[in-house]
């Protein structure tokens, strides 16, 4: 892999960050429509004053649509029609007027539409987020951030400062990759790779390249100077990933670790290889001079 190349781990793209692809905006409206229109809907039926109630609030408040024209208050129009209507204007919103759209139907669930059943709806959601790799999840009737914006800045920093140091960069790479796969996740490889990230660094600032990251943390502190706590902190996460059923050696046996736990690692991982690089940089270490030539090509 060039140089050039490995200049920028796309952390906002992978995890759909600040924007959205059709799948996801496809499976939230499906969501909306198994969860709440279809219960609505039925109770139309029996009930019209409540649905008309519904079809309201989204048509008037939330798409800010003349009430007149909306279909279901014509005696040309209905349901069905009124249902089209919105969808249209549901597929037109820009990436983060999906996620209001969201929030206005969990609050409005909450608040009167006692038909349907809030909780349905918000797993239904969370269930489209988590298998598309959304970067958001829905917490009570909120649309949360699951990466904070200094936790992705971490990651592509790290990126940028290893860029040089071809197997580092390359194992945050794969964390990534392994963390945003929308078809399968692979969560154990994503941590085994982040500190593996951690130990090629370390293999570098000591000169050892056969050492394992336990090993070379015994020693990293002859080399350059970091806080006692850290390594002791860096140590512990170090064990972690080997005994969560042996995560770290590529066993096959399935393990507890979750998109929760890939996340934490890959951005610690993230932040203590831009520290280790930046106390190479004070000790006077040439990293990128003791990569391997094949690293950096």
């Amino acid at each position: 892999m060039l140089f050039s190349e490995r200049k920028r781990i796309g952390v906002r793209d992978s995890l759909q960050i600040e924007e959205m692809d059709d799948r996801l905006r496809n499976r939230i409206w499906s969501a909306f429509y198994q969860e709440v229109w279809l219960l609505i809907s039925e109770d139309y039926y029996q009930s019209p004053d409540c649905s008309h109630a519904v079809a309201d609030a989204l048509w008037a408040e939330f798409f800010a649509m003349p009430i007149d024209e909306s279909p279901i208050r014509k005696l040309t129009g209905g349901w069905d029609s009124t249902l089209a209507a919105l969808r249209a204007a549901y597929m037109e919103l820009p990436w983060h007027r999906v996620y209001d759209f969201c929030e206005f139907v969990l609050a409005s669930i909450a608040d009167e539409w006692f038909n349907v059943d809030r909780c349905w709806f918000a797993e239904a959601l969370n269930r489209a987020l988590s298998e598309e790799q959304a970067g958001y999840r829905i917490v009570g009737d909120e649309v949360t951030d699951i990466l904070q914006p200094e936790q992705i800045e971490a990651i592509e920093q790290a990126a940028m400062q290893a860029s040089s140091l071809g197997g580092v960069w390359d194992h945050l790479n794969s964390a990534l990759v392994h963390l945003s796969d929308r078809e399968q996740p692979d969560y154990d490889n994503s941590v085994k790779e982040s500190i593996s990230a951690v130990g090629g660094l370390a293999q570098l600032i000591i000169g050892d390249d056969h050492s394992t990251l336990g090993q070379a943390l015994g020693v990293i502190e002859e080399h350059v100077r970091i806080h006692p706590c850290l390594k002791i902190a860096f140590d512990k996460l170090y064990g972690y990933s080997c005994d969560e059923d042996h995560v770290r050696h590529g066993s096959f046996r399935s393990s507890d670790v979750a998109a929760t736990e890939a996340r934490f690692m890959l951005v610690a991982c993230s932040a203590f290889v831009s520290y280790l690089i930046d106390k190479s940089t004070e000790a006077g270490i040439d990293l990128a001079e003791r990569a391997s030539p094949e690293d950096t090509e």
